[in-house]
């Protein structure tokens, strides 16, 4: 009888869902520039951001090995780490979805990039539950993660930390000359998030 390797087979999941999602934002994002909702730099960004995840999840998930040959033993203290990103990529997703439902339908799926209000016990709960799992898995994290894990970590931490000095202040500088649109935080959010995880990616292969 083969023996089941539940723990690749919940990496999988996992994976189905961060596509399905991004790709969700992704055909949001299109019918509502179809549908002339918001504005277009708006919706472009929300889309570039979605087609951000899909790369960077596409990195994660070779890194992981989720897809090919199946990987090799791993130690334990990785396996930690890895079962704590695991549980922190699943509430984020759950945190994504539900966000994304709370909006109004008519907003094209898109509340979870838009501005437009919710409601009150929707904030409440989604950033309790944000503050709570963040908390919990990073110290989790560093406490699993061996040497090699933190020092990828930390050069992330660093390039997205880069990215957001130099980005922040030339955004705001566009926005005061009228050359780009107001300063939206959470796409800037975004793209921290995208830099972080890429160079933390690159490095784990290495």
């Amino acid at each position: 009888m083969t023996k089941i390797d539940h723990t690749r087979a919940l990496k999988i999941a996992l994976c189905a869902i961060l596509y399905l999602l991004a790709f969700g934002i992704m055909i949001a994002s299109q019918n509502g520039a179809l549908e002339g909702y918001g504005d277009g730099t708006v919706l472009a960004a929300v889309l570039t951001a979605a087609v951000t995840i899909v790369v960077i999840t596409f990195l994660w998930i070779k890194a992981l090995g989720i897809v090919g040959p199946q990987e090799e033993p791993v130690s334990q203290s990785t396996q930690k780490s890895r079962n704590v990103l695991l549980f922190a990529a699943i509430i984020g997703g759950v945190i994504g979805f539900g966000f994304a439902l709370s909006g109004d339908l008519r907003d094209g799926g898109a509340a979870l990039f838009s501005n437009n209000p919710i409601a009150p016990i929707a904030a409440i709960a989604f950033g309790a539950l944000f503050v709570l799992a963040s908390i919990w898995s990073s110290i989790r994290w560093h406490r699993a993660a061996d040497e090699h894990e933190r020092a990828a970590a930390n050069s992330g931490a660093y390039a997205g930390m880069l990215a957001y000095v130099v980005l922040t202040p030339l955004w705001w500088l566009g926005a005061r000359a009228s050359l780009v649109p107001p300063q939206d935080p959470m796409i800037v959010f975004a793209i921290v998030l995208a830099v972080y995880a890429a160079v933390w990616t690159y490095q784990r292969g290495d």
